[in-house]
């Protein structure tokens, strides 16, 4: 056991490992990868319209990934009755990670 999953057993919250792999180029905003140097800090598609920091952008998509993990187990359903690509997305994930703890792996 991890010292994550037992501070996750301690607190008595879910641990959801999570694939970081293309979080920051995929966009947050549509099925779109754009592709960038690590330098680049700013994620910018003409597809999607989606402009935000890369970090942001890659927390946005890991989080999209943590959501769809735990419906597909049947762990959570949709928050405030949105999904996550609502203008509410910070109350949203607010409110959907109460009680869980993502990981990266």
């Amino acid at each position: 056991m991890t010292i994550v999953e037992a501070v996750a057993v301690k607190r008595g919250v879910h641990q959801v490992k999570v694939n970081p792999n293309n979080t920051s180029q995929d966009s947050s905003g549509g099925p779109v990868k754009v592709r960038k140097d690590l330098s680049l800090r700013w994620h910018s598609s003409r597809d999607c319209y989606t402009e935000l920091e890369r970090d942001i952008n890659a927390a946005i998509n890991i989080l999209k990934r943590a959501i769809a993990d735990f419906k597909t187990v049947g762990l959570i359903v949709s928050a405030c009755g949105g999904d996550s690509d609502s203008p509410l997305l910070k109350q949203e994930a607010k409110e959907m990670l109460t009680g869980f703890q993502l990981t990266l792996f």
